[in-house]
């Protein structure tokens, strides 16, 4: 996908209504996104792309970059909010597992080729740690790697 054709606006919506199915398929009734935060996101996203394409007088930055900086963003943005959280709540690290859900969607990989543990632990990271998207474009081309040489349905990681 080449990053700076598309409309921040359109893709801002799109992840908006992705948000809608993650949302009914894991019946997070209280959850709701804020699309002025997805805005925001976005733009900062395709601000991030545009200064790695510009320091690196690379070509475009591949899939798993744009995804990396993506999930970047939707983290430390937070669009997703409930109406009344609680303290062991199943909505504390939704913007994370959402993250996680873009990113599995974006490279085309099954949820069940990804074992429990390394979901657990990658959106542990996302929420606890100080998480760069330089970090996850390894972890992201590893996946991706993986997703293309393990035959289906066996889990990858």
């Amino acid at each position: 996908m080449d990053y700076s054709k598309i409309n921040e606006q359109e893709l801002a919506a799109e992840l908006c209504c992705q948000f809608e199915d993650f949302k009914k398929t894991l019946n997070l009734t209280k959850a709701k996104i804020d699309p002025w935060v997805v805005c925001v996101a976005v733009t900062s996203w395709k601000k991030d792309l545009e200064r790695y394409d510009a320091f690196h007088k690379s070509n475009k930055p591949d899939l798993c970059k744009q995804a990396a900086f993506m999930v970047y963003w939707l983290v430390k943005t937070k669009p997703i909010f409930a109406e009344t959280p609680g303290a062991n709540s199943k909505y504390i690290a939704i913007n994370e597992i959402f993250a996680f859900a873009y990113v599995l969607n974006e490279l085309k990989i099954e949820a069940g080729r990804i074992s429990d543990d390394f979901f657990d632990r990658f959106v542990y990271s996302l929420y606890f740690r100080d998480t760069t998207a330089k970090q996850m474009f390894f972890q992201f081309e590893l996946l991706d790697k993986l997703n293309k040489i393990a035959p289906a349905p066996a889990v990858i990681i």
